[in-house]
Order: C-alpha cells, then sequence, then structure tokens
C-alpha cells in the first residue's frame, strides 16, 4: 500500500475517470439534485459504466454465482461506496487530485489480496477490496460520508 502512490500509470488512469465523474458531472448533478443525490447518482451511473469490463472478467472474474449480472450490481455497491469518499474529497477540496489519488492508490493495490489466496476465490465476497469482505471499510466510510449531517441538508462539506 505504501508504494502504491509511486505506481504513476494507476493515477493516469484514474485522472481521466475522475475528471469526467468527479470533476464534470458531479457538480452537474449538485447543482441539480443537491449533494446526497448526486453523489449516490454518480456512484451508480460509475458502476453502470463498469458493466462492459465487468462482462470481459476485469473487476469480477472466475465462476461466480449469477456472473455477470451479480458482478454488475457489485460493481454499482462498490462505485458507489468508493465514489462517496472521492466525491467527499473532491467538493471537500475543491480539486479532483487527492481522489485521483485515492482512486489511483486503490487500483494499484486491488489485485494484491490474491497474492496471498493460495486457492481458489470468490469474486463476490473477496480477499480484493471489491468484494464484500475487501469492501466492509469502504461500505462504512461511504455510508458515513453519505449519511452526515452536511450531506443529508445539502449543505456545503
Amino acid at each position: 500500500m505504501l508504494a502504491s502512490p509511486l505506481v504513476i500509470v494507476n493515477h493516469i488512469a484514474a485522472f481521466g475517470e475522475e475528471l469526467g465523474w468527479r470533476g464534470f458531472l458531479l457538480p452537474l448533478l449538485v447543482e441539480e439534485l443537491g449533494v446526497r443525490k448526486a453523489i449516490l447518482l454518480d456512484g451508480i451511473l460509475w458502476g453502470l459504466a463498469h458493466a462492459p469490463l465487468v462482462c470481459f472478467g476485469l473487476n469480477y472474474a472466475g465462476n461466480y454465482p449469477g456472473a455477470p449480472w451479480s458482478g454488475m450490481l457489485m460493481m454499482v455497491l462498490f462505485a458507489v461506496s468508493i465514489g462517496a469518499f472521492c466525491s467527499y474529497l473532491t467538493l471537500k477540496s475543491g480539486s479532483i487530485f487527492p481522489a485521483c489519488i485515492a482512486h489511483g492508490a486503490l487500483n494499484a493495490i486491488r489485485e494484491a489480496p490474491l497474492f496471498i489466496c493460495v486457492t481458489t476465490y470468490n469474486a463476490l465476497l473477496g480477499p480484493k477490496p471489491s468484494g464484500l469482505i475487501g469492501m466492509i471499510g469502504f461500505l462504512v466510510l461511504g455510508a458515513v460520508i453519505f449519511l452526515r449531517p452536511a450531506c443529508g441538508t445539502d449543505e456545503a462539506f
């Protein structure tokens, strides 16, 4: 995890996503819907945009129950929770760069848990960050950010 911010290629790819999702779309959604609904819709759309990648086995690979539909649903859940954190970083800082760093670091470490798995793993459960086990912390963080009083009243963070 300490080396992940140094993997520049992840930050370059994350910059493109963050520019579109948090730099362009999020401010438009906040203006139209308010902060809470904007964060939620931005995350849902971001997750759905990953559906083709899920079908090709990038984010959720292998033989898992309900594939590929359950993988797409998990990707939406993951994107909403991570998106809440990236949206918070963007709205709080007024810049997409903190979200780019967080997103790039997550992309860099997403495969690391597989190095400790000597047998098969369940794509929906984990241990990758996009599985339920690996996602627990992100779900809690996303819920805290999403349910903050400032978020609920659509005030600025």
